[in-house]
């Protein structure tokens, strides 16, 4: 959005009206401006309210709302863009931001978002005997728990364990021959 024009202090008392008209011309059409960025426009239904919520740039904010006040701020994802973030007095701290929609990173077949505090990560692997990495998409800092599902699993194939856990990835095993899908949770 360009730059916009407002006169301050428009209309002045001691003015005639005529000597601020141009001004307040001005600063009527500067607001229609600026509305018309994420609001319905003026004299048609709805008018007024929000079709979206636009930032320029990144904007954190300097710390916790306190009372009923919630903040919607942009920082930058974990793919260093910026994205969509939503706080209130609950979250204790701004590092706990909930995402507006999780910010889902990839790598080849498995997926993770951060959530909070709250990480998960998920995906396939196909099943082999011998033992694979599943390196996680968004590392954690602590391991809380592992589980698997197997696609059409012979249970007599013998089951699926996973060994050497940590932040960043688990290696599983399998005697089953289809493809493994595991979601893993920590912070």
């Amino acid at each position: 959005m360009p730059g916009i024009t407002y006169n301050l202090n428009i209309p002045l008392a001691t003015n005639s009206p005529s000597v601020d008209q141009p001004n307040m011309e001005v600063n009527t059409n500067a607001v229609n401006t600026i509305l018309a960025v994420d609001h319905v426009s003026f004299n048609t239904t709805g008018g007024g309210q929000h079709e979206q919520v636009t930032f320029n740039s990144t904007n954190i904010p300097g710390g916790v709302p306190t009372g009923s006040t919630s903040i919607e701020f942009t920082k930058n994802n974990l793919a260093g863009f910026p994205y969509p973030f939503f706080i209130n007095a609950q979250a204790g701290s701004v590092a706990a931001a909930l995402p507006m929609l999780p910010d889902l990173k990839t790598v080849g077949t498995n997926y993770g978002f951060k959530l909070g505090l709250i990480i998960f990560n998920f995906g396939s692997i196909a099943a082999s005997t011998t033992p694979r990495t599943i390196t996680f998409a968004v590392p954690m800092t602590n391991l809380l728990s592992v589980t698997s599902g197997v696609a059409n699993s012979n249970p007599t194939n013998g089951a699926t364990t996973f060994t050497s856990p940590s932040g960043t990835s688990v290696v599983v095993q399998s005697a089953n021959t289809n493809t493994i899908w595991y979601m893993a949770i920590g912070n």
